[in-house]
Protein backbone atom coordinates (compact mmCIF):
# COMPACT_ATOMS: atom_id res chain seq x y z
CA UNK A 1 0.00 0.00 0.00
CA UNK A 2 0.99 3.32 -0.56
CA UNK A 3 2.40 5.54 2.41
CA UNK A 4 -0.53 7.74 2.94
CA UNK A 5 -2.87 4.77 3.45
CA UNK A 6 -0.69 3.43 5.82
CA UNK A 7 0.11 6.89 7.81
CA UNK A 8 -2.12 6.68 10.94
CA UNK A 9 -4.18 10.23 10.80
CA UNK A 10 -3.72 10.62 6.74
CA UNK A 11 -6.42 8.58 5.45
CA UNK A 12 -9.00 11.16 5.86
CA UNK A 13 -6.95 13.38 4.20
CA UNK A 14 -6.30 11.61 1.20
CA UNK A 15 -7.80 12.05 -1.70
CA UNK A 16 -9.85 8.79 -3.09
CA UNK A 17 -9.04 6.66 -0.19
CA UNK A 18 -11.92 6.49 1.28
CA UNK A 19 -13.47 5.15 -1.71
CA UNK A 20 -10.76 2.45 -2.22
CA UNK A 21 -11.27 1.23 1.00
CA UNK A 22 -15.11 0.99 0.93
CA UNK A 23 -13.86 -1.05 -2.64
CA UNK A 24 -12.15 -3.50 -1.16
CA UNK A 25 -14.00 -4.58 1.47
CA UNK A 26 -17.25 -4.89 -0.47
CA UNK A 27 -15.41 -7.19 -2.93
CA UNK A 28 -16.28 -10.46 -1.87
CA UNK A 29 -13.56 -13.31 -1.41
CA UNK A 30 -15.09 -15.31 -3.92
CA UNK A 31 -13.57 -12.88 -6.88
CA UNK A 32 -10.66 -12.22 -5.37
CA UNK A 33 -9.84 -15.72 -5.33
CA UNK A 34 -11.24 -16.18 -8.67
CA UNK A 35 -9.11 -13.08 -9.98
CA UNK A 36 -5.68 -15.13 -8.66
CA UNK A 37 -6.39 -17.58 -11.07
CA UNK A 38 -6.02 -15.84 -13.98
CA UNK A 39 -2.97 -14.86 -16.40
CA UNK A 40 -3.57 -11.17 -17.42
CA UNK A 41 -0.25 -10.97 -19.13
CA UNK A 42 -1.11 -14.03 -21.32
CA UNK A 43 -4.40 -12.62 -22.01
CA UNK A 44 -3.45 -9.36 -22.85
CA UNK A 45 -1.06 -11.23 -25.63
CA UNK A 46 -3.90 -11.76 -27.75
CA UNK A 47 -5.45 -8.35 -28.09
CA UNK A 48 -4.50 -7.09 -31.79
CA UNK A 49 -5.64 -3.42 -30.61
CA UNK A 50 -2.42 -0.96 -30.48
CA UNK A 51 -1.89 -1.05 -25.98
CA UNK A 52 -0.26 1.87 -24.04
CA UNK A 53 0.70 1.09 -20.40
CA UNK A 54 1.56 3.91 -18.10
CA UNK A 55 2.64 2.95 -14.69
CA UNK A 56 4.83 4.51 -11.58
CA UNK A 57 7.83 3.35 -11.11
CA UNK A 58 7.51 3.65 -7.06
CA UNK A 59 4.20 1.88 -7.18
CA UNK A 60 4.58 -0.48 -4.14
CA UNK A 61 1.32 -2.49 -4.87
CA UNK A 62 1.84 -3.54 -8.66
CA UNK A 63 5.71 -4.35 -9.64
CA UNK A 64 7.02 -2.94 -12.85
CA UNK A 65 8.10 -6.10 -14.26
CA UNK A 66 4.08 -7.04 -14.25
CA UNK A 67 3.75 -3.84 -16.95
CA UNK A 68 7.05 -4.95 -18.41
CA UNK A 69 4.92 -7.98 -19.54
CA UNK A 70 2.57 -6.36 -21.83
CA UNK A 71 2.35 -6.09 -25.41
CA UNK A 72 3.06 -2.73 -26.36
CA UNK A 73 4.41 0.51 -25.36
CA UNK A 74 5.08 1.36 -21.69
CA UNK A 75 5.64 4.89 -20.37
CA UNK A 76 7.47 4.29 -17.05
CA UNK A 77 7.05 7.87 -14.56
CA UNK A 78 9.89 8.36 -12.54
CA UNK A 79 8.65 8.78 -8.63
CA UNK A 80 5.01 8.21 -9.32
CA UNK A 81 3.23 5.28 -7.26
CA UNK A 82 -0.05 3.30 -7.81
CA UNK A 83 -2.69 5.96 -7.76
CA UNK A 84 -0.83 8.74 -9.31
CA UNK A 85 -1.11 11.01 -6.98
CA UNK A 86 2.03 12.52 -6.93
CA UNK A 87 1.63 16.23 -8.84
CA UNK A 88 1.33 16.41 -12.04
CA UNK A 89 1.50 12.62 -12.07
CA UNK A 90 -2.54 12.85 -13.84
CA UNK A 91 -1.48 15.46 -15.96
CA UNK A 92 1.33 13.61 -17.16
CA UNK A 93 -1.34 10.31 -18.04
CA UNK A 94 -3.91 13.08 -19.69
CA UNK A 95 -0.83 13.94 -21.77
CA UNK A 96 -0.35 10.80 -22.73
CA UNK A 97 -3.64 9.35 -23.22
CA UNK A 98 -4.65 11.83 -25.33
CA UNK A 99 -1.15 11.74 -27.71
CA UNK A 100 -2.39 7.83 -28.09
CA UNK A 101 -5.95 8.73 -29.33
CA UNK A 102 -4.31 11.49 -31.87
CA UNK A 103 -2.37 8.85 -32.90
CA UNK A 104 -5.16 5.89 -32.97
CA UNK A 105 -8.42 7.30 -33.66
CA UNK A 106 -9.96 8.25 -37.30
Amino acid sequence: MDPPVQSPGLYERTPGADMEFRGAVAMPREFCADAAQWDVGAAAKSIRAPIETVHGDADRTVPLDHARAFPGTLHVLPGVGHRFLEPGAMERVAALAADFFRRNLP
